[in-house]
């Protein structure tokens, strides 16, 4: 499963590389890919076992995932939006001085602080994507935007890109993945 969905992936790529494609020509491209990852996700999608040991869930809980995605139309942005990249590199990349930190023990000593210190920086990093000036002053003034409007830069992107929140599976815990995966470590 890995294998193909692997190689769904990199056809989106080879798609969004293709500068010579019309935008009708990109979304019939994107319906292909769709289908095949259709083909590769309905069995363990529409099966509702969950009397499987922890991997076989963790796969149709991953097809659950893959096809919400893919039904909301939230997978293959990448490949229509012209601002859009396809990966997470630059943001791992910015990303790398808060792993170090952590691998070397500069960093808190409980889970909660190490979410805390995770939330800031990523918060402020992804703002500093954002602002076209990365200053204390320019981040104040757009937190302070946020609170006259009600919503974050983030939340217009979302709604600019036609993206709705998130939805969790129903049988994922109603905390945040930050939650899940910095808590749970400690246990």
């Amino acid at each position: 499963m890995a294998d193909r969905l692997l190689e769904v992936y990199r056809e989106a790529k080879r798609i969004k590389a293709d500068g010579r494609l019309l935008e009708s020509t990109r979304l019939a491209r994107v319906a292909e890919l769709d289908d095949q990852l259709l083909e590769v996700c309905a069995a363990r999608w529409l099966d509702e076992d969950t009397s499987g040991d922890e991997v076989e869930n963790d796969y149709r809980r991953l097809c659950n995932e893959v096809v919400r995605l893919m039904l909301n139309q939230e997978l293959f942005v990448f490949v229509t939006a012209v601002e859009a990249d396809g990966t997470n590199n630059a943001a791992e990349r910015q990303l790398r001085d808060d792993a170090t930190a952590r691998k070397t023990g500069r960093t808190s000593k409980t889970p909660q602080g190490a979410k805390r210190r995770s939330v800031i920086s990523s918060v402020l990093q992804s703002i500093g994507k954002q602002l076209p000036e990365f200053t204390l002053e320019s981040v104040i003034a757009e937190v302070q935007r946020w609170m006259e409007v009600g919503k974050s830069c983030f939340a217009d992107t979302v709604h600019q890109l036609g993206l709705g929140p998130p939805q969790t599976a129903p049988d994922i815990d109603a905390k945040s993945l930050l939650d899940r995966v910095i808590l749970s470590a400690d246990s």
